[in-house]
Order: C-alpha cells, then structure tokens, then sequence
C-alpha cells in the first residue's frame, strides 16, 4: 500500500521529498560530526579535569560511565520522539540544550556540575540519530542511500576524530576552552540549521497523522 506524505493540517508543512540539496547536505553531515564528537571529548581530558579540580580519580571515573548512560538514555528516549512530534523544532531544542549542557561542564566548580553536563550532553547528543533520520525523509528515494552514508560518515568521522581533537585543544588552551569550543559549535549547527529552515521543515507529525487517518478510514 503506497501512502501519499502530505499533512492533514494545512497550517502544518508538508514533506518535502528531495528538496535536500548539497549545501544541506554538508551542512547536516558536519553538524552530525560536531555532535558525535561531543560524546568523546572527555576521555584526553580526564586527568587535566582531576588536576584542576582536584577530584580523585574515581570521581572523574565516573565521567565514561555517565557518557555510556547517557547515550543508552537518549536512543531509548529522545530518538523515538522523531516519530511522534515535528522533527525539525526537536532537532532545534536538542540542539539548544546540548549547548546548554556543554556550557555548564565547560563552567564545572563541583563533582554535581561535572556530573550533570556530562549525562545532559551524552542525552541530547543523541539528536545526531535524528539528523540522519531527517536526511533519509527529505532525500530522493533514488539518492537515500547514498544521502544517508554520507551522513553516516560524517557521524563517524566525529567519534574517530574526537579524542585527537580533545587531546591537542585541551593540551594547548585547557579542557574548558575545548567544552566552550564544543558548546559555541553546537550554536553555529543550531543556527545553520535555522537558516535552512525552508528545506529542514520537515514535520513528521504531520506524516504520522496522515497515515494514521488513510488507516482508519480504511477500516471504517
């Protein structure tokens, strides 16, 4: 059964299959890079943050496992509300608050702060799953699968590069600076992001609405 993505809400956008062009492209493959690299930063930075901080080794410790958690969390949680709600003002306020949580680690004075912006930033860096998703729902079917290994690469390319860049920037300005770095960084995505607002209106609510009416009147 083939189904037509149009809303049922004409105040909601519809879905607009292959308007994804190449600076769209680019521009969501380094965002997804930026964000997956937030994930790993902390691994270089660790004995830097226990030197100037002056917590013990099992207090930073604790850092890896609230990065696991968090990314655990965010898949389980935040990624199936693409499903549910608008997807571009998601992508927006995770966005918005993965800045948020970069921000307040980058400003870390106790063990609660570090421990906070560690789990809020590894929870909402899972919007990088998100961008992928976005990217497979605006491309033409005939380029999705190249469209969303493009992405995907760019997802990897964060993880691979992120301890290196973490290393060199905290080793040369100190693991602050590098948190700031990340936290201005997830601003600019934010703000690319909304100046590609007529291409990223992208409103899978509205797509689940239509499918869910197109079955219930063929029930009915």
């Amino acid at each position: 059964m083939s189904v037509e993505l149009g809303s049922v809400n004409p105040h909601m956008p519809n879905i607009q299959r292959g308007s994804l062009t190449g600076v769209h492209l680019a521009i969501i493959m380094v965002a997804t890079a930026m964000i997956a690299a937030d994930r790993y930063y902390c691994q270089p930075l660790l004995a830097e943050m226990s030197r100037t901080l002056h917590f013990t080794p099992s207090v930073t410790g604790l850092v890896p496992t609230l990065t696991q958690a968090g990314i655990a969390f965010g898949l389980l949680l935040l990624v199936p509300l693409g499903d549910t709600v608008e997807l571009r003002r998601l992508i927006l306020f995770l966005l918005f608050v993965l800045g948020c949580a970069l921000a307040i680690t980058a400003a870390t004075t106790n063990a609660a702060m570090l421990f906070t912006g560690s789990l809020m930033s590894r929870l909402f860096a899972s919007v990088s799953q998100l961008l992928v998703g976005l990217t497979a729902t605006l491309a033409e079917p005939s380029r999705r699968g190249q469209v969303v290994g493009t992405v995907t690469a760019g997802l990897l390319l964060g993880v691979l590069s992120a301890r290196t860049v973490a290393g060199l920037v905290g080793g040369a300005f100190g693991w602050r600076v590098m948190y700031l770095a990340a936290a201005v960084g997830m601003a600019g995505c934010r703000g690319s992001c909304t100046a590609a607002e007529p291409t990223l209106a992208c409103d899978c609510l509205s797509a689940t609405r239509q499918v869910t009416h197109r079955s219930d009147t063929r029930t009915a």
